[in-house]
């Protein structure tokens, strides 16, 4: 089906569905009427085939921003693991000079690295279990947003109500 509809005060179209809600300042609120019913305006979100797939757009949105984030929390929690990784490596180093050098003299620094390595090791661990759940929740993100795009398909592959006569049988 297509509709008519009223945006910044003007009427546009027909437009098809798709090209409906891709249009600039669409919205849930915006007056739509078929295209052959010019008396039947009412707000999208009260259009069955409308909501439905504003429902869809919306929750691909959501699972695209909550892509970003968990990417932008992986990338973080990498720089902040490679980070301790480097300072772990350069504390094991200063330990064994310490060691090989016989610098036992000063057993107080030889602590505070032996310390200091071994919380960097704990902090390593914790990020590396940091990162485990990261890289699980972006896998379960990942699936979410296939099974999203499988739907997007398979509702941009109806055809339009005029064809199917089922428009007004699209689940709410």
């Amino acid at each position: 089906m297509r509709y008519l509809a009223k945006l910044d005060g003007d009427v546009r179209g027909p437009f098809a569905v798709l090209e409906l809600l891709a249009l600039p300042g669409f919205a849930p609120d915006t007056q739509v009427c078929p295209e052959f019913e010019v008396v039947g305006w009412r707000e999208a979100r009260a259009v069955p085939e409308l909501a439905f797939l504003m429902r869809v757009r919306e929750s691909s949105r959501r699972l695209l921003a909550d892509n970003r984030a968990l990417r932008e929390g992986l990338k973080g929690a990498v720089r902040a693991r490679r980070e301790l990784a480097a300072r772990l490596e350069s504390a094991l180093i200063k330990l064994a000079g310490l060691r090989n050098r016989a610098e036992f003299a000063d057993a107080a620094r030889l602590q505070d690295v032996q310390d200091e390595a071994a919380d960097l090791r704990l902090r390593l661990g914790e990020q590396r279990a940091e990162l485990s759940e990261l890289a699980a929740a972006l896998e379960r993100l990942r699936a979410r947003y296939a099974a999203a795009q499988a739907e997007l398909a398979r509702l941009k592959a109806i055809p339009p109500e005029s064809e199917t006569g089922l428009g007004e049988s699209l689940p709410q």
